[in-house]
């Protein structure tokens, strides 16, 4: 009992930090896995962690990758809904090439600014194992920034180190 309620308690921690992801946190053949984990203000930066019991009471991280950031971007647009509460969304289109693939987006919010990163998919196969097309495709995603229950004031926003903008609450986002 008391290892499922360090689990639970880990997992719950684990998901407060953890933005919008593809998946929530889950727990299954003993592991517990996390579609990403914040690292040193950077969100999201681990990627399909697994941890697995190892035994006392301890947990151990089993298998993990590095976020590696969109950088062809070629358009941010900032989206606001004239609704009750406010709904804000980056509006982001670029290129992706060959075996690349839109993946994960995590923001985190301090003081003022939302630090948002956008990643391509992690590609769990090793160099040589898959063939890809050199092409290129245009691709369009519509990222959803957490501003439910924040007060009026101005924010802003930097998406991959690139792209920076603000935008206006006019009162406080609640219902």
């Amino acid at each position: 009992m008391k290892i499922i309620r360090t689990c639970f308690l880990f997992m719950s921690s684990i998901a407060a930090f953890t933005s919008f992801a593809d998946e929530s946190p889950s727990y299954f053949d003993g592991k517990l896995h996390l579609p990403t984990v914040n690292a040193d203000g950077k969100p999201g930066f681990f990627q399909e962690v697994v941890i697995e019991a190892a035994g006392d009471n301890l947990w151990r991280v089993s298998e993990l990758y590095e976020g590696i950031p969109i950088r062809r971007i070629n358009q941010v647009e900032l989206i606001e809904s004239n609704s009750t509460p406010v709904q804000v969304f980056l509006k982001i289109s670029g290129t992706i090439s060959g075996c690349e693939r839109f993946g994960s987006v995590s923001a985190i919010l301090i003081g003022n600014t939302f630090n948002v990163v956008a990643y391509y998919k992690v590609d769990k196969s090793r160099p040589g194992e898959v063939a890809c097309a050199q092409f290129e495709a245009p691709y369009s995603e519509t990222i959803p920034i957490p501003v439910y229950g924040l007060n009026a004031g101005v924010y802003l926003y930097n998406l991959n180190d690139q792209f920076t903008g603000t935008f206006t609450l006019i009162r406080n986002n609640t219902l």
